[in-house]
This record gives structure tokens, sequence and C-alpha cells, in this order.
């Protein structure tokens, strides 16, 4: 009996800790939107902002990156340029491209909400994935969600350059989840070679997940 309780305990724990951290994925998302906004549409030019973010999280790793080297050992190149693209400077020049003319608000539809279906769409073209009828349930559901917020915007006053690079920001995201889906996979089929490689196997992306 008391096993049960303290497995129900744990669960819950568990779940409770995963909202948490998903209300936080969330808020940091929005803030990221919103201060993006304000500041390529005032003083900030798209690359001021670009730098800001790459440049200063650039210096707070590159202890880790002089310790760890880039993983081609673990990780191809063209994997590995991907992942780079996909998550990096590239990604975050065309989005904030986006946002100098999208309103926040349907940016965070467009961008973020919009990567699940980019990502379930190239794992079932590429990776002949299925999905279970949940996900596909869950799947119409945001398609639902981005047509009645954003469509019913870009009805009114068309869709603009905006919106398009806001979408083919979510693409390249959702290239590098794919990516990343992959090559955590092929590196957790084999022993993991170094700390860095056991810490990344014996946790979960929350974007690769959704695929």
């Amino acid at each position: 009996m008391d096993g049960r309780v303290d497995g129900a305990s744990g669960s819950t724990t568990r779940y409770v800790a995963g909202a948490l951290f998903g209300l936080a994925s969330v808020t940091i998302w929005a803030g990221w939107m919103s201060v993006t906004r304000l500041g390529v549409t005032t003083s900030l030019s798209v690359y001021d902002m670009t730098m800001l973010r790459f440049g200063t999280a650039g210096l707070v790793l590159l202890p880790v990156l002089l310790r760890e080297g880039l993983g081609l050992d673990r990780v191809a190149a063209w994997r590995l340029l991907v992942l780079i693209c996909g998550a990096g400077a590239p990604y975050a020049v065309v989005a904030n491209m986006g946002l100098r003319t999208t309103p926040a608000a349907e940016a965070g539809v467009l961008i973020p909400g919009v990567m699940p279906l980019f990502v379930a769409l190239i794992s079932a073209l590429l990776l002949a994935e299925r999905f279970a009828r949940v996900r596909k349930i869950g799947y119409a559901l945001i398609s639902v969600g981005v047509v009645l917020i954003a469509g019913v915007s870009a009805a009114v006053s068309g869709i603009s350059t905006g919106h398009l690079l806001c979408l083919s920001a979510a693409f390249i995201w959702a290239c590098y989840a794919v990516v990343l889906k992959q090559s955590r996979s092929a590196r957790c089929m084999r022993w993991p070679s170094s700390r860095w490689d056991r810490r990344c196997c014996s946790r979960r992306s929350i974007w690769p997940s959704m695929a």
C-alpha cells in the first residue's frame, strides 16, 4: 500500500515539476517575443538583437565549447550545421526580421505555435513516422488555433512578408528539432563517451518530443 502511495506521490511530483517547467518555458518565449518586437521596432536593428542574444550566450558557454569541443566525433558535420542554423543566429535573424513587421501576439502563434506542426510534417514525410490518434487531435487543435488567431488577421490585412518570415523561422527551428532528435537517438544507441553525452542521453528535449 505504501509503495502505491509513494508511486502516486512521485508521479504527481513529476507532473507538477513538468507543468512548472512548461510554464517557465512559455514565459521565456513570451518575454523573448515581446522584448524582441520592442527592440526591432525602436532603436535596435535585427542584427543588434541577434548579437545581444548570441554574443552574450557565446561568452557564457565558451568554456563549455573549449572543454567539450564541437562534437564532430559524435555528430555528423551536416547535422551540426543544421543544428547551428536551426537554433542559432540564422534562425534568430529570420525570426527578428519577421517580428519587425508582425505583432508579437501573431508571431507567438506563427513561430512557436506552428513549430510542432512542421516537426510532425517533416517527421512524417522524411522519417515515415506515424502518430497516435491523440497526437493527431492535438495537431488539429493547433491548426484551428493558428487559423483563428493569425488567419483572421491575415484575411483582414493580407499576408505580409513578416508572416512568411515567422513561418520560415518556425520551419527552420523544426528542422533543428528533428535533427536533434535523430542525433540524440543515434548517439544514445552506443555507450555515451563523455559526461556531456550522459547528461544529454538522460534527458528528453521538449521540442523534439513534439514530433
